[in-house]
C-alpha cells in the first residue's frame, strides 16, 4: 500500500490530468491485492475498456467500393491503350474518286428486272439523271442519264463528262459520253452487257459535259464552257438542236 503521509498536493505544483489518472491507475491496481493481476483492462473510470470495430455491413460496403474503383481504373486504362494504339497505327491513304465506281454489268446476280428508281436522281425525259462513276482513271464524269425500257429488260446508262488527268487536276480539251446497255435474259433471268463504255466525243471542244436535262430520250448537254449539246440516245449521234 502507498503511504499518503509523504503526498503533499500543492495547488502550484498540482499534477495533470494524466497524471492523476496513471495514480488512480495504480491505486487500483494495487487494490486488487498483492500479487493479482487483472486479465480485463480497466478505464480510468474503473470500468471495462470496450474495442469497437467496423461492422459486417461497413466492411462489405468498403470492399464493394475498392472493386468499383479497380473496376474503373482498369476500364480506363483499357481505353487509353486503345486510344494510343490507334494512334500509333498507320491509316491507310484513301484518294476517293469523283464519284462511286460503277459496276458494270449492273450485277452479276440473275434477276427479273431493272428498276430505274434504284439509281435516284431526277426525272428527266424518259429517264433519270443521277451521278454515277466510271471505273477509267483518266475520265471525270459529272453526272448519269439512266433509262429503263417500259419492260423492265433493258438498262441504259449514258454518262457525261470528258477526259481528265488527276495527276494535274486538268480535264478537257472536249467532253464525251460514254454509254453502256445491258439487258436481261427473260428465260435465265441472268444479265447480259449489250454496249459497254462505248464513248461520243462532242463535235467541238469547249470542255467536259454535265447532262442538265432532257425531252424523251434526247438528253441535253452543257459543256464546262458554256456551250449546249443535244444526244439522241436512239441514233446514237449529236443532233445541231433538240426537238
Amino acid at each position: 500500500m502507498l503511504d499518503f503521509k509523504f503526498l503533499r498536493i500543492c495547488p502550484a505544483h498540482m499534477p495533470s490530468r494524466a497524471y492523476t489518472i496513471t495514480v488512480i491507475g495504480l491505486l487500483t491496481a494495487c487494490a486488487a491485492g498483492p500479487g493479482v493481476i487483472s486479465s480485463t483492462p480497466f478505464s480510468p473510470l474503473n470500468s471495462p475498456l470496450v474495442v469497437v470495430g467496423p461492422s459486417p455491413d461497413a466492411i462489405a460496403t468498403q470492399a464493394a467500393t475498392e472493386r468499383n474503383i479497380i473496376i474503373k481504373l482498369t476500364v480506363l486504362a483499357n481505353e487509353d491503350a486503345t486510344r494510343e494504339a490507334r494512334r500509333l497505327t498507320p491509316q491507310p491513304v484513301v484518294t476517293p474518286g469523283p464519284y462511286p465506281t460503277l459496276v458494270f454489268p449492273p450485277t452479276s446476280t440473275p434477276r427479273a428486272r431493272f428498276d430505274a428508281a434504284e439509281h435516284g436522281g431526277t426525272p428527266a425525259g424518259s429517264g433519270y439523271i443521277t451521278q454515277l462513276g466510271d471505273n477509267s482513271k483518266s475520265a471525270l464524269i459529272r453526272n448519269t442519264w439512266v433509262e429503263v425500257s417500259p419492260d423492265g429488260l433493258e438498262l441504259t446508262l449514258v454518262m457525261a463528262g470528258g477526259p481528265h488527268d488527276y495527276t494535274t487536276g486538268t480535264s478537257g480539251p472536249y467532253g464525251f459520253l460514254l454509254l453502256y446497255r445491258s439487258r436481261i435474259d427473260s428465260v435465265t433471268n441472268e444479265v447480259v452487257a449489250l454496249q459497254s463504255r462505248v464513248e461520243y466525243r462532242t463535235p467541238d471542244e469547249t470542255g467536259i459535259l454535265e447532262v442538265v436535262g432532257a425531252d424523251g430520250e434526247v438528253i441535253e448537254l452543257r459543256s464546262a464552257g458554256g456551250k449546249r449539246y443535244f444526244f439522241s440516245v436512239p441514233e446514237r449521234r449529236w443532233l445541231l438542236q433538240g426537238r
